[in-house]
């Protein structure tokens, strides 16, 4: 009798671990490939217990909090922050694809580069969940549109969700245009306002020790008026003259701004100085000579303002960030950030709550919000959707931390930041390739000495070319 108890016992346990529907996620992809992703869910996210993994560059305090606030949600889903993917931008995303080679790819992670974890067969689409899914439906329509693709058959796939904007803009020295005697512009300037004071700047020639103010830093010295100004002036265009099919580089207005870009590096308003320049000025070959208070603008974004805007105001300078010079009515240049539910999951619906919850959903905003705010850490990325309580409560915190910092500007420009426009750089097949062939043809083609009618006639030829063909190489097409 003993013995048949014993027996009993044993089955019930083992009948009640089934039950509970206990299960771990080893990395393995128990059925399909690529975009179709393992087993999918066979149960709901209600009641299993599933153990999911996470990686990002990102502030991993920050995200560890997220990802608490998510399991105490969410009793039900473990997650780990997996620190084993290294590397920010296109180091994580290689790591990522040498992660997925070993089986080991996080279910949820970050990427700089949609199209290259798409060909490796690293994404699941996640249409499925964000086409019923009322925030996705909240999304600004501008960023809606990107990362989705037509497969061979004509479906519409999701293959990344748009996780936060950061604002692209310039900071302005105003200590410095004011020494020089010119005005400080309002928020609301025009690139006119702007052009005019960079010729002002010029003009005032070499200072008496030998050294000169200079007009902008470039982003990493590089400047291109025309891929966000031809965004902010032309409703019919989006970022770069991309029309969510085409390029066009023969616009009137990607050629208006293509031609000032020219003007700045030509005449010497755009910072060029060569290491060697900068090591007899500043005595540091790698100096910046606008945080040396030697140029008035720079190119910026808000992933790295905030730590610059403490450091001058304490060394008083007077610096605040504003948007791209286009206006009040313009819509504000945006930089996007993705993330991914992996193909080798087998809890894809539990995974694409965990993407919501870290990028783009209200109730991670919230929590977000509540976890900076314990912090004392100011917000340098935004919501992509509209959730007017969040927007207020952002703007609400900003304007605490302004009180004893300089985020005037910054205060702005998230007060006019909503369905901006976006950027191609990280979601759109053969945008990267096609700067990666100007940079290693460029000794042969000397592109940037050709007339600029004729480059933008052969960019607009090889760029549509090289989106083209790597769509093709996807098997996919871009959603009209």
């Amino acid at each position: 009798m003993k013995k048949l108890l014993s027996i009993l016992l044993v089955l019930f346990l083992a009948f009640g671990m089934v039950a509970c529907g206990e299960e771990q996620n080893q990395g393995g992809n128990q059925g399909g490939q690529g975009n179709q992703g393992g087993q999918g869910n066979q149960g709901g996210t209600s009641n299993r217990t599933v153990y999911l993994t996470y990686a990002e560059w990102g502030d991993q305090e920050v995200a560890q909090a997220m990802l608490d606030a998510f399991m105490a949600k969410h009793p039900n889903i473990h997650v780990t922050l997996d620190t084993s993917i290294t590397g920010t931008g296109s180091t994580f995303t290689n790591n990522l694809i040498a992660a997925a080679q070993g089986n080991m790819l996080p279910d949820v992670f970050v990427t700089d580069n949609v199209p290259s974890v798409i060909k490796n067969g690293l994404v699941y689409d996640i249409s499925e969940f964000w086409d019923k899914d009322p925030d996705a439906a909240k999304v600004y329509s501008n960023i809606a549109k990107t990362a989705i693709y037509k497969d061979a058959s004509g479906k519409v796939v999701r293959l990344a969700a748009p996780s936060y904007q950061f604002i692209k803009g310039f900071f302005v020295n105003q200590t410095l245009l004011t020494s020089l005697g010119l005005d400080v512009p309002g928020y609301d300037w025009t690139f006119e306002d702007f052009y005019l004071t960079s010729k002002d700047i010029l003009n005032m020639g070499v200072n008496a020790d030998g050294t000169r103010i200079f007009a902008i830093n470039g982003y990493y010295g590089a400047l291109d008026f025309e891929k966000a100004m031809t965004a902010q002036t032309n409703s019919g265009l989006g970022y770069d003259s991309w029309n969510g099919t085409r390029f066009n580089y023969e616009s009137s207005e990607w050629l208006k701004y293509r031609r000032y870009t020219e003007e700045f590096y030509q005449t010497g308003m755009l910072e060029q100085l060569t290491a060697e320049e900068k090591e007899q000025i500043y005595g540091n070959e790698s100096a910046w000579p606008f945080e040396k208070g030697h140029t008035a603008f720079a190119v910026e974004g808000s992933w790295n303002i905030l730590s610059y805007l403490d450091s001058f105001q304490a060394a008083n300078m007077r610096v605040e960030f504003y948007p791209y010079p286009a206006g009040d009515k313009a819509s504000e240049a945006v930089i996007l950030d993705y993330m991914c539910v992996s193909s080798l999951t087998d809890y894809p619906e539990e995974a694409y709550e965990l993407v919501k919850w870290m990028s783009f959903g209200e109730e991670g905003w919230k929590a977000r919000l509540n976890i900076m705010k314990q912090s004392g850490k100011g917000i340098d990325r935004f919501p992509v959707a509209n959730y007017p309580t969040v927007w207020e409560d952002i703007i609400n915190y900003m304007e605490e931390l302004n009180e004893t910092h300089n985020y005037s500007g910054y205060i702005y420009c998230i007060e006019h930041l909503s369905d901006g426009a976006p950027d191609v750089d990280k979601w759109l097949p053969g945008y990267s390739d096609f700067w990666n062939y100007i940079n290693d043809t460029n000794e042969e083609e000397d592109w940037y000495n050709k007339p600029t009618d004729q480059l933008a006639r052969e960019w607009t030829t090889l760029i549509n070319q090289k989106v083209q063909e790597a769509y093709a190489a996807l098997n996919l097409q871009p959603v009209d």
